[in-house]
């Protein structure tokens, strides 16, 4: 059956909170986010609502709307969206500001230390005058991110949220930063070599994406080729997963004892999972495939051996459905940022 795309995301936010002093008078104000599921990328920015009042210069109305960024893939039932930690012009934010005052203060969910204008004297809530305001209102853009990432899954979709890498012990990082020649991807950084004038060393954020979560009948199948990854398999990527979801340690593959025939064969009842855990590179479909450069479209999740040498099945998210997206895998122009 046809994957027959929703036209619609909807979700109930938070935009204000409760809070009173003597300076300022703010309360709970929910309104519905809707993110029309068009293909490309969108800005939304919610309805303008009364949140409170300023207890100051003629008590002038603080009011408040939420911006979100969004791409929709309708093909593949994707849709991206901004972690917490994204530091972008892209980041999720709550506006507010005083009525009549073209000033605003832009709330994002990275940091308490968002944009307020200097401007403007009157209307800034990250200040001696309204402790813990900031906080509060870096919590709710949070919470906006949380019930988007949500609401995607309850609708069967699979969401990628864009991120920097998570903090890595530098010899983690080097390994997973990759080597150019002549402006074309040759391996992963070796520190036991030597790279002459010729060769670039890129970093990992030229190629992490950020945090996927895959809709529950999303099939994936093995990258053919990215043993040429020197790292594919080994420890490091798996310990980037680790290390990007807070994780000791996966506890099953995320395909556990599943292994479908492409083409609409019978499931393999036979497959058990055995070995080791090794951070898989997979892409979205039934079919193990040799990725071009330049893909965007490889993604790293805990499997186990048994899985990671089988090009001949594909697996699905029975035990644990996130992963991590790489961008311009093995990418083959030449790269702006060297470590």
């Amino acid at each position: 059956m046809q994957f027959q795309s929703p036209t619609l995301l909807t979700a109930d936010i938070k935009i204000s909170p409760d809070y009173q002093n003597k300076y300022l008078f703010l309360e709970q104000k929910i309104l519905t986010l809707v993110l029309p599921l068009l293909d490309g990328p969108h800005t939304i920015t919610s309805e303008l609502v009364k949140v409170g009042l300023l207890n100051n210069f003629g008590n002038p109305s603080i009011m408040a709307s939420c911006s979100v960024w969004y791409d929709f893939d309708s093909v593949n039932k994707r849709l991206t969206l901004c972690a917490d930690e994204l530091v972008s012009e892209k980041s999720t934010y709550i506006t507010t500001f005083l009525n009549g005052v073209s000033n605003p203060h832009y709330q994002y969910a990275h940091s308490i230390n968002s944009y307020a204008s200097h401007e403007n004297l009157l209307w800034n809530p990250n200040t001696p005058l309204t402790p813990g305001l900031a906080e509060e209102l870096q919590s709710l853009t949070q919470r906006v991110n949380k019930e988007l990432l949500e609401r995607a899954i309850d609708m069967n979709l699979t969401v990628v949220q864009l991120a920097p890498p998570p903090p890595l012990p530098a010899e983690l990082y080097k390994q997973l930063c990759p080597v150019y020649h002549n402006d074309r991807f040759v391996e992963f950084y070796d520190e036991s070599k030597s790279y002459g004038a010729e060769y670039t060393v890129g970093n990992l954020h030229s190629i992490y994406e950020g945090k996927a979560t895959f809709a529950a009948d999303f099939k994936y199948a093995n990258v053919i080729g990215s043993t040429a990854d020197p790292k594919h398999g080994v420890s490091s990527w798996i310990e980037l997963w680790r290390t990007t979801y807070k994780v000791a340690n996966p506890t099953n593959c995320s395909s556990y004892h599943f292994a479908g025939t492409p083409g609409g064969g019978e499931i393999k009842p036979e497959f058990n999972c055995r070995g080791h855990f090794v951070g898989g590179h997979v892409i979205e479909g039934e079919n193990a495939s040799v990725m071009p450069e330049r893909s965007d479209d490889v993604f790293i999740i805990p499997i186990c051996t048994a899985h990671n040498n089988t090009n001949k099945a594909y697996m699905m998210p029975v035990h644990d459905n996130r992963a991590i997206m790489l961008k311009n895998y093995f990418k083959s122009y030449k790269v702006a940022y060297t470590i």
